[in-house]
């Protein structure tokens, strides 16, 4: 079993920033609309899933020798409107270019979401979550 681990900083006000295991920062804000510090959570969530899925995607599309031009994955999420503000639902549409059996990418995405994404497993799956609080000294 690997571990991740990774600490998210107040920067000010709603914004966050972090930088991951793998030495990529980014900052995360609560404003949706444009003009906020970064993505939101649950944006970066979304992002997730489908950069996850599509990884698999092209990965499995490629070790098939299926050759392909362009490869997107579009996600749309319906939130709840009461707390807590989950997704109840979740759509992935997968859109290639290029000269792809639709069998071959109907067989990559089908092994993707329901076998290999990561993410989706986390989501699906719901993992154990413990917290702890803790009150440090000043700096």
């Amino acid at each position: 079993m690997s571990t991740y681990e990774l600490t998210v900083d107040h920067v000010e006000g709603d914004v966050m920033r972090t930088t991951t295991p793998s030495g990529h920062t980014f900052t995360m804000d609560s404003k949706a609309e444009p003009g906020g510090e970064g993505a939101t959570p649950l944006e970066l969530l979304l992002a997730g899933i489908a950069g996850c899925s599509l990884i698999d995607v092209a990965s499995i599309l490629s070790k098939k020798r299926v050759a392909f031009q362009d490869l997107k994955a579009h996600v749309k999420a319906e939130r709840r409107e009461d707390y807590p503000r989950a997704f109840t639902r979740i759509e992935l549409v997968y859109e290639v270019q290029g000269d792809v059996p639709e069998k071959a990418l109907h067989r990559a995405c089908e092994l993707s979401v329901e076998k290999y994404c990561s993410v989706l497993a986390t989501v699906r799956e719901g993992p154990e979550v413990s917290w702890r609080a803790e009150v440090g000294a000043s700096a």
